[in-house]
């Protein structure tokens, strides 16, 4: 851990998860709520933090030094937010907040995981 846990492990199972319903054409229906982008460089702080394992691949998975950069699993993510201010390069986005720029993310986030 890096120091900043917001809440217990323990706790997980108690947090209501709020999740946008995101249609994407093609995708069906998501459950986002956070969105990395294409500026991740896998350093791993956010792997390290969250409190459900939620972002792959980690360093364990195959396809790691593969993918261009870590997704966050909508379906695991209990929105904590433990991930944004441990990212260096700021590559980790409330989709609500996600820069107009950087809206293909959404879908490379959900192909990752489909």
């Amino acid at each position: 851990m890096l120091g900043y846990n917001p809440i217990e492990k323990q706790q997980v199972a108690a947090l209501p998860a709020w999740h946008c319903d995101c249609t994407l054409s093609g995708w069906g229906e998501l459950n986002m709520a956070y969105v990395i982008i294409d500026t991740c460089t896998k350093d791993e702080h956010c792997i390290e933090t969250c409190p459900v394992n939620c972002i792959h691949p980690t360093k364990d998975e195959a396809d790691f030094t593969t993918a261009p950069q870590l997704y966050v699993n909508p379906a695991d993510c209990i929105d904590c937010g433990a991930c944004i201010p441990v990212c260096p390069t700021g590559s980790i986005f409330v989709l609500e907040d996600l820069p107009a720029e950087h809206q293909g993310a959404v879908a490379s986030n959900a192909a990752y995981f489909n």
